[in-house]
């Protein structure tokens, strides 16, 4: 089924509210606060007025008098485009909307890992669960693929924390990894499960030696690992089959 313009703009609209969406959960979890409240201030974590729930729309806390950062319309405008680019590329099919549904799913993990260093479980298990239903709503076969490519790449990255812990006496990749990777899995299947973790590996490699080259960073400091595993599964979703 083709998709109009008319579409690709509704969808548009409705992937900045899920970028709203996605900031306040972001600021609420790591609070450890239920993630389905209101927004709160990024400052003094209060709840903020019912219109920072309108997406692109400045807003001022009524307890610090703090306005919302760059952090949310910079979240919402990149789920919006994500949303876009999902629904231009796939059009109004079970892929589409699939992957428009991932690339929020991975944004929301990554938005939290790159500001926080956390990977919460509360995320990665109903991404995972959707995933999977939705393979499932493809055929027996794709559920099968979508299953066995998770459990595949938790393994893999599993082995990688073990080795990690064998070679060097630390851990290059945190446990949240490893369901992060089961998460990928899930989505990306046998076609692009490979791709994706690669991708994901070679951009936090490359980040990683940016950071440093530039001093932010030094060999020994973490990097937000589950942030460009993200970036890279959402790139290679993205592109046409």
């Amino acid at each position: 089924m083709e998709l109009g313009y008319l579409g690709i703009i509704l969808g548009t609209i409705a992937g900045l509210f899920a970028g709203t969406l996605i900031h306040a959960i972001s600021l609420r979890l790591p609070a450890r606060m239920d993630p389905l409240g209101p927004v709160i201030c990024h400052d003094c974590q209060a709840p903020m007025p019912a219109i920072a729930w309108i997406p692109l729309l400045p807003v001022t806390c009524s307890e610090c008098s703090v306005r919302t950062n760059w952090h949310k319309p910079a979240t919402e405008l990149t789920a919006a485009a994500l949303v876009g680019i999902a629904l231009l590329i796939h059009d109004l099919t079970l892929t589409g909307i699939s992957v428009a549904l991932f690339a929020l799913v991975l944004l929301q993990v990554l938005r939290i890992d790159w500001q926080h260093h956390l990977i919460f479980t509360i995320v990665i298990v109903p991404g995972s669960l959707l995933a999977l239903l939705l393979a499932l709503l493809e055929s027996r076969t794709e559920f099968l693929a979508s299953f066995v490519a998770a459990i595949g790449a938790a393994l893999m990255f599993g082995f990688f924390y073990a080795l990690a812990l064998f070679i060097y006496r630390r851990r290059a990749l945190g446990r949240g990894d490893i369901l992060l990777a089961f998460l990928i899995g899930a989505m990306a299947r046998f076609e692009l499960v490979v791709p994706a973790l690669i991708a994901g590996m070679l951009l936090a490699a490359l980040g990683g030696l940016f950071l440093i080259a530039i001093g932010k960073r030094t060999r020994h400091d973490f990097i937000p690992y589950g942030a460009y595993l993200c970036a890279g599964a959402i790139f290679v979703l993205l592109l046409p089959r």
